[in-house]
């Protein structure tokens, strides 16, 4: 598992009369800039099972009467990094507003919940084999989505 995400937007606003904290009255500019970054890879393993430590990643498959099946993904990352930084210059009457950048560090971990397919394939099949990759892009958003798994049934 693999989560990458870097967000940036900047609002700029412009005031003709701006009404300063202090009173004070003019033309002023604003503008805040927001930057989120984070990084997760991996998959926790925190639930033991028979005495050991295993990923927490579980898959249910669920076979339909059409000759199809999903798979439903529940599984927890591995604990990773989020990074959040704000800044607000203001320039003209009001520049003793301005903010430095601020940035908070913390960390994170994102829950999945998945249904995968339909793929093709049943339950007398002793192999089930899926490989892709869809490109979920929308606007400047870059989503990507692979898929790559080989289940073999034990007789």
């Amino acid at each position: 598992m693999e989560y990458d995400l870097y967000e940036n937007y900047t609002i700029v606003t412009n005031y003709p009369c701006y009404k300063c904290k202090n009173g004070d009255q003019g033309p002023s500019k604003i503008t805040e800039i927001n930057e989120a970054e984070s990084k997760v890879e991996g998959l926790s393993n925190e639930s033991v099972s028979e005495g050991k430590q295993v990923e927490d990643a579980r898959i249910e498959i669920t076979f339909l009467d059409n000759g199809t099946y999903t798979v439903l993904v529940k599984a927890t990352s591995k604990e990773g990094t989020k990074k959040d930084s704000k800044e607000k210059k203001v320039e003209g009457f009001c520049e003793s507003e301005s903010k430095p950048k601020e940035t908070k560090n913390s960390r994170m971990d994102i829950p999945i919940k998945v249904i995968l397919g339909p793929y093709s394939g049943t339950i007398n099949d002793k192999v089930l084999h899926q490989k892709e990759t869809k490109d979920l892009t929308n606007g400047t958003e870059k989503t990507t989505y692979s898929v790559d798994f080989t289940l073999t049934r034990k007789d």
